[in-house]
């Protein structure tokens, strides 16, 4: 029962911020980037903090000198992260840049856990895995560029735009996993990390936008920025959360590879977005190529793709 309820909440979580994704990217057309920005994060980095005040978590071993290091890093790594997928989601599909997101993180979390966490050598699996990770990539750019994506087609540069700030997004999500493994180690918790990593993306949001279009913005749509807040943030948040307390990580790495392949089920749905066949085949590519990985890893010395237990301070 335990199991099941878990699997619930993993594929709860994977579902809405799969909806998050593809009405957002619509929502992105209406209004500006940075306005959404600081009202979604300003409302979650409210949330946690209440939390963590009413749990009284706040003092988690006096802040020292080692957790003010990794709590700055990880408000960079958060505010590249979000910033580049919201542009990302502005300008391509929301399946297409999932799919180049999964690519690359597990691609760029091999490289990267050698250097920062103390792994010495990439085995061959994880070899294998990386050049068809890499492989599948530049089939889902090829996709984009082709033209025949589920998006209407634009120009060249809002295609540049969209495949960059994907990549980008999925190595700001690498080094965030890093980063959250880091706070882990040193016995922060999840609470705490949440409270205090979105600082610098509400600032550099709030000094983005002017005065006018952001009254504007709120007036206009402050009904929605509660819903995006609350539905495709803080439940699918506590829904992993809940999801990994009850799965294996290797059982949670499994289900997050549907993510692709549910933005794609979702555009299909909503009537946002045009059916693809080539887009569908990038998606399953890439998501066959993780689902391999994962499985090679569970019988090796870990996952290839980020423990999910730090998913929940990635997203």
């Amino acid at each position: 029962m335990n199991n099941f309820a878990g699997i619930f909440f993993v594929l709860l979580f994977v579902m809405l911020s799969a909806v998050n994704g593809v009405y957002m990217s619509a929502f992105l057309m209406k209004i500006d980037v940075f306005v959404i920005l600081s009202c979604v994060f300003f409302l979650i980095a409210l949330f946690f903090n209440i939390f963590t005040y009413i749990t009284r978590d706040r003092a988690n071993h006096g802040f020292a000198r080692d957790v003010r290091l990794y709590l700055g890093l990880s408000n960079i790594t958060t505010a590249a992260n979000w910033i580049s997928f919201y542009f990302a989601i502005k300008h391509i599909e929301p399946a297409i840049s999932a799919t180049l997101i999964n690519s690359i993180l597990p691609l760029v979390t091999i490289f990267i856990a050698g250097k920062m966490l103390d792994k010495n050598k990439i085995n061959l699996g994880e070899l294998l895995t990386s050049l068809a990770l890499l492989t599948a990539m530049l089939v889902t750019i090829w996709v984009v560029f082709s033209g025949k994506s589920g998006r209407a087609a634009l120009n060249s540069t809002s295609y540049l735009i969209g495949i960059s700030m994907s990549l980008f997004c999925g190595i700001s999500m690498a080094l965030n996993t890093v980063v959250a493994k880091k706070l882990n180690s040193l016995k922060v918790s999840p609470s705490t990390i949440m409270s205090h990593r979105f600082y610098l993306l509400i600032l550099i949001a709030i000094l983005n936008v002017d005065h006018a279009t952001f009254i504007g913005g709120v007036a206009n749509h402050y009904q929605i920025i509660v819903l995006f807040t609350i539905i495709g943030n803080l439940i699918p948040l506590f829904s992993l959360q809940l999801g990994i307390k009850r799965l294996n990580p290797v059982t949670v790495s499994f289900i997050n590879t549907l993510g692709p392949i549910t933005h794609f089920l979702i555009q299909i749905l909503s009537g946002l977005y045009a059916f693809s066949a080539q887009t569908l085949s990038a998606i399953l590519v890439t998501t066959i190529v993780i689902f391999a990985g994962v499985f090679y890893s569970s019988r090796q010395n870990g996952p290839v793709v980020p423990d999910p237990k730090s998913l929940v301070k990635a997203h």
